[in-house]
């Protein structure tokens, strides 16, 4: 995991978060520097997963001076990924196949007097989060079916 994500993590659950990393048995995914000199092709690779015995469409090095990977994604324990444990939604969606109740769609929230420009939602709809529904994997980064 990038040392970023992981202190913003870190903040945002408090010094007691303690994550349980471990490598998937199922996923892979393309790895990139991300700059100034990181070329188009791969940043828009960067972060597209793959089952581990999938074979990629087009590798890295993909040019002279790529510092591209493929490597075996890192993961977090399901109920260690948030200070909430068998509250996050990491648990949830694992375990119970859904969003934890706290979520709640962008219709309840317009009707509870939400309003995207004005960022209200904790006045609205406190202790809630946002969700706008269903998945799509429009930037195809995540493995097909």
């Amino acid at each position: 995991m990038e040392i970023f994500a992981y202190l913003l993590l870190q903040i945002i659950n408090g010094e007691d978060w303690k994550p349980k990393f471990s490598e998937s048995k199922k996923y892979k995914n393309w790895i990139s520097t991300l700059d100034f000199k990181t070329c188009y092709d791969c940043r828009k690779s960067h972060g597209k997963i793959w089952k581990i015995d999938e074979k990629p469409d087009k590798e890295p090095p993909l040019h002279t001076n790529c510092r591209c990977s493929i490597l075996i994604m890192k993961t977090i324990k399901a109920g260690t990924a948030t200070i909430n444990n068998k509250y996050g939604a990491d648990w949830t969606l694992k375990y119970q196949s859904k969003l934890p109740d706290y979520y709640i769609d962008y219709q309840k929230a317009k009707i509870s007097g939400f309003k995207n420009f004005l960022g209200n939602l904790g006045k609205v709809a406190p202790d809630c989060t946002l969700t706008k529904g269903e998945y799509k994997n429009r930037n195809g980064h995540l493995p097909n079916k």
